[in-house]
This record gives C-alpha cells, structure tokens and sequence, in this order.
C-alpha cells in the first residue's frame, strides 16, 4: 500500500489524460508489489522461505520496466516496496533462529535488493553518464549495497534482541511452571503424610487394642472400641470430603 500511496499522491499532479494512460500500469505495479509483500504472510512458521520469496519476486521488476509493462514515471515507485525486504530480515532475526544460523540474511538481502535497484535503473535509461553502463552500475551499486546492508544490519540485530528477550521470558516462565510443581509435589507429599499420620493415630492404634482385649475375652471392651474405632474412620473420612464438597461449592 505504502508505493500505492506515493503514486497516487504524485498522481495528482498528472493531467486526467496522463493519469488515464498510467492506469493499467499503476494496477499493474499494484498486482506486483502485492506478490511482494505475499511471502510476509510466512515470516513467523517459515521466515527463510518468507526472505527467498521476497528476494525472488523483487526480480519481476526489472523485466516488467524492459517490456514497457510499467512505465518510467510509474517505475520509480518500485522502490518503496522495498519496505517488504526491510520486514523480511527483521522476521529472519526474530523467528528464523540465533545469530550464528541468520547472519547471512541481511548480506544476501543487501545484494539483491541493490543489484535489482540498479538493474531496475539501468533499464530505465538513468546510468548514462561519462563511462559505460556497466562501469555507472558498478559506482552506483557499491554505495548502495553499503547503506543498504547497514539498515538491514540494523534490523536483524533489532531482531535478534526480540527474540532474545522472549527466550528469557520462556525461561523464566519455566523456570515459575517448574518451581510450581516442585511445591506442588512436596504439599502432595506433606499431605500424603499426614493423612497416614491420622489412620495411624485413628485408627491403627485401636484396632490393635481391639485384638488384645480379644485375646483378652473382654468382649465389652472389645465392642466399645470397634465402635470407637468406627466412629474415628468415620470422622476421618468426613475430614477428607469436606475439602472436595467445598470446592465443589465454589
């Protein structure tokens, strides 16, 4: 959209016969810097594939001027695509990978987008000077692929420091998750324990009372402590419902 709108701000200017005459390439340039920007929509699952397909489709430029496709006057708006090469790298540095796998990114991208700039020039009629073309093509595309890979530089590194922050925010995030569970486990562990506390105290002890005084023959006894006994599980397990009823509740 970004070339779009320069074009129709300049497009002002046009008289209405100018502007009529400009109108199939003016679609046209629409049509190509749209499959321009369509790899961008790959940038986070594939951001390498995203870069290549951009690098790949800035190439039509050229032919499309060397056809007569587009003309001169519309051309030059060719040159604010280049915003998707810019949104390409800085994907590479987020989501392509750490530094040592994505550093050829903003090279490689410097020199296509140079080499399709100056080609888009030379076919355009505006390397003519004192020397050759290829000479004025050389001079020109030195400096240009100089500013140009220091931008891209600049983006894969601000790239590269949001993806390092967000592994450190993962990483704490993790680090929280595990440290969670780690208590979880020991308030499980301390729970378990206690619930073994209880049947021990509650009920252990006085089933072995109860079969002393069996042996014993004092039946009485034996009665009274069964249903103590009884009385001392049940309220155990009251104890254990009561939690999971007023959860429930809630």
């Amino acid at each position: 959209m970004l070339p779009l709108a320069f074009a129709l701000v300049v497009a002002e200017d046009w008289t209405a016969a100018s502007l009529r005459g400009a109108l199939p390439a003016l679609l046209f340039l629409a049509a190509l810097l749209t499959v321009h920007a369509l790899p961008l929509l790959w940038r986070r699952r594939a951001p390498w594939a995203a870069l290549l397909g951009v690098l790949a489709t800035s190439w039509l430029w050229p032919p499309a001027v060397a056809l007569g496709v587009v003309p001169v006057r519309v051309s030059e708006f060719f040159d604010a695509g280049a915003l998707t090469e810019l949104l390409a790298v800085y994907a590479i540095g987020v989501y392509g990978g750490g530094a040592d796998r994505t550093w050829p990114a903003w090279i490689v991208s410097a020199v296509s987008l140079s080499s399709v700039l100056v080609a888009t020039a030379a076919v355009e009629g505006n390397l003519t000077g004192a020397g050759s073309v290829r000479l004025t093509a050389v001079v020109v595309f030195v400096p240009l692929a100089v500013v140009t890979a220091g931008v891209f530089a600049a983006l894969w590194a601000a790239g590269l420091g949001v993806r390092r922050r967000r592994l450190r925010i993962l990483a704490l995030d993790d680090h929280a998750l595990t440290a969670s569970l780690w208590h979880a486990e020991r308030a499980a562990d301390a729970e378990r324990w206690r619930l073994a506390a209880k049947l021990r105290d509650a009920v252990l002890e006085r089933t072995t009372v109860l079969v002393e005084r069996a042996r014993q023959g004092r039946l009485e006894e034996v009665a009274a402590e069964a249903r103590a006994a009884l009385t001392a599980m049940r309220e155990l397990l009251h104890g254990l419902s009561a939690p999971e009823r007023r959860g429930g509740e809630e």
